[in-house]
């Protein structure tokens, strides 16, 4: 188990820093001061650090929170950014495969349309998936079992499931939400159950801007493993 002088996330005791969880770069001026810091080593952090742009601006992109109080100085932040010369292939890939599609109801009724992009899963999990260690961390007070693995799924992904699974995470996701969230303003909110009898495996669930959810699980790497063989099949 690492101390508080080693980095949570590759053990090392080499110029340790602290990562802000969730990412300080999602929230607008002024950031809260209530963050929950990790202890982490500079080079896990700037590793981290391109996969937090990422997330934050596939997220801004989206037409469901364009509305949200608070975020319109975030996103022209963000486009002042992507205006600089040294940003024009990191645009590029942002942007790429966009595309604009018919949005209809369940019964067919025609709504209008909406611009959808292409978007690297592996990136956003790979943020939730830190988020997941290191709130665990913090609120458990150890590193999670290094037998153990994180996995992440998109609300895309639970509604593709069969429904003898979805119903068994239905009930755990209605037991998150019935307890008390913990907030970070409008930005970030999250909750999570552990195991009874395994306090290393456990369910989350984190809602980014009011509007989109993750959901991670941490289980023994052996059954991870297994789930996804069977995803693959």
């Amino acid at each position: 188990m690492q101390g508080k002088k080693t980095c949570i996330y590759c053990g090392s005791s080499k110029k340790i820093t602290k990562d802000h969880i969730p990412p300080k770069c999602l929230f607008p001026e002024p950031v809260p001061k209530n963050l929950i810091t990790i202890p982490s080593c500079e080079k896990c952090n700037q590793k981290f650090s391109k996969d937090d742009e990422y997330f934050r601006d596939v997220i801004l992109m989206r037409e469901d929170i364009f509305d949200l109080e608070g975020l319109e100085k975030l996103r022209n932040k963000v486009i002042r950014s992507l205006r600089r010369v040294e940003s024009s292939k990191y645009k590029k890939s942002l942007i790429s495969g966009s595309e604009r599609v018919n949005v209809f109801t369940k019964s067919g009724l025609f709504t209008g349309k909406k611009t959808t992009y292409n978007v690297d899963l592996n990136r956003l999990r790979n943020v939730i998936n830190r988020i997941t260690r290191g709130i665990y961390y913090k609120k458990e007070g150890e590193v999670l079992d290094e037998n153990y693995d994180v996995k992440t799924y998109t609300s895309e992904d639970i509604a593709e499931w069969n429904l003898d699974s979805q119903k068994e995470w239905i009930v755990l996701i209605d037991n998150l939400f019935k307890k008390r969230f913990h907030h970070f303003g409008k930005i970030f909110a999250y909750n999570y159950l552990l195991a009874k009898d395994d306090p290393n495996a456990s369910v989350w669930i984190f809602n980014f801007y009011l509007k989109i959810v993750f959901i991670s699980i941490t289980l023994p790497k052996k059954i991870i493993a297994t789930e996804d063989s069977l995803e693959t099949d």
